[in-house]
């Protein structure tokens, strides 16, 4: 085989195949935590307006200051959220930790805490399943909402605040039972709330396996007709992109065939760059990602290039480009690594099995063309 000299792939022309579907935790975390941020402003603001309108602010000042600590809160909140879902999942959880203090203090000040009112805890822990569909979320939330509780309830029996509990000595079998049933309650709710989200999370991911199975096989079949019908390499290559650019969203990516007489890969086909900094670009058998995949004949998916010590940082110091994140599966026909196709940080969140899978199924028919 006669390896090409690189050329750019910028356009696809391949007839659309099949949409991509993903089901990205990390997305329904920041949705959700948006929903959460919109929901809180509103709340916020109406309950803000309505302790000032009614002068109730100079009589109850904590409840009006919690409010607007949340408030002001959600702003940096906000931005974390839009930046990146893991910080978005740690802000979420202060977020609601404030209101349940915020709770808390309301139940205190209107003599609440042993009345049906303490249903709020529980409708918070549904709150954060629903915002982060995490099985620890639950959890974490009605332990954070049954020591809020406890802790308002020991301060009133200690006497350490004023206590909204009238005759407290006589009636100490009451405030025991409320421990009772917000400690049952909550573990409850977190364990119901906890078991939906694991089977979610199940029929999911089988949905998932469901819909890459179906992916692939309809890609790979599209492919090989349009493989069958190519004159030479590079238009073997060109589907090849084509497939690439249209099945997955990546910042850039290069196919390298290999050089049997000097153990080396060359940059045959580029997406979306300048194939002039890659002309002169050769990488050892070994060397770098693509250099390890070609000489293993194994995938890999690596999600922080830099912290990889397989990783060669040369071709970006010519090219100018940052590499962040890499999908590279081995070209093998018939048993042996002919090339590899690597793929540059996925746009729309990290490279997954899914695609790791397509990419195989699209290599597969690409590195056994006529």
């Amino acid at each position: 085989m006669i390896n090409p000299a690189p050329t750019s792939f910028n356009e696809p022309n391949l007839p659309v195949i099949h949409p991509s579907v993903e089901l990205s935790s990390p997305d329904r975390q920041q949705r959700g935590a948006l929903f959460l941020i919109r929901s809180k402003a509103i709340i916020d603001l109406a309950l803000l307006a309505f302790f000032f309108l009614t002068s109730s602010a100079a009589a109850e000042p904590i409840l009006p200051a919690l409010l607007l600590a949340d408030l002001l809160f959600l702003i940096p909140y906000y931005r974390l959220v839009q930046q990146q879902a893991r910080a978005a999942v740690w802000a979420t959880y202060l977020s609601l930790g404030i209101t349940l203090a915020l709770v808390t203090w309301l139940l205190h000040v209107t003599a609440s805490l042993l009345s049906y009112h303490v249903a709020w805890y529980f409708l918070l822990v549904l709150l954060a399943g629903l915002v982060l569909p995490r099985a620890e979320t639950a959890r974490i939330v009605a332990a954070l909402g049954v020591t809020a509780y406890l802790i308002a309830l020991l301060a009133e029996m200690t006497g350490l605040v004023p206590s909204s509990i009238p005759a407290f000595p006589q009636i100490w079998h009451v405030p025991l039972l409320y421990a009772v049933i917000m400690i049952l309650g909550a573990a409850s709710i977190a364990l119901a709330v906890t078991r939906y989200i694991a089977a979610a999370e199940q029929q999911q991911e089988s949905l998932t396996r469901l819909l890459g199975k179906n992916r692939r096989e309809l890609v790979w079949g599209a492919v090989g007709k349009r493989v069958i019908g190519a004159q030479n390499l590079d238009q073997v290559l060109t589907v090849l992109m084509q497939a690439i650019n249209q099945e997955i969203n990546v910042e850039s990516g290069s196919v390298l065939l290999r050089e049997w007489d000097s153990h080396q890969l060359v940059f045959a086909k580029i997406l979306r760059g300048q194939a002039q900094h890659f002309s002169s670009l050769r990488l050892r058998v070994g060397q770098g990602i693509a250099g390890w995949v070609a000489q293993t004949g194994q995938s890999v998916i690596i999600e922080d290039a830099a912290q990889d010590p397989r990783w060669y940082s040369g071709v970006d110091r010519v090219t100018g480009f940052t590499t962040r994140s890499i999908l590279c599966v081995p070209l093998i026909a018939e048993v042996e690594t002919i090339g590899v196709i690597e793929l540059l940080n996925k746009f729309d969140g990290a490279f997954t099995t899914n695609d790791r899978e397509l990419l195989e199924a699209i290599a597969t028919q690409v590195a056994n063309a006529p």
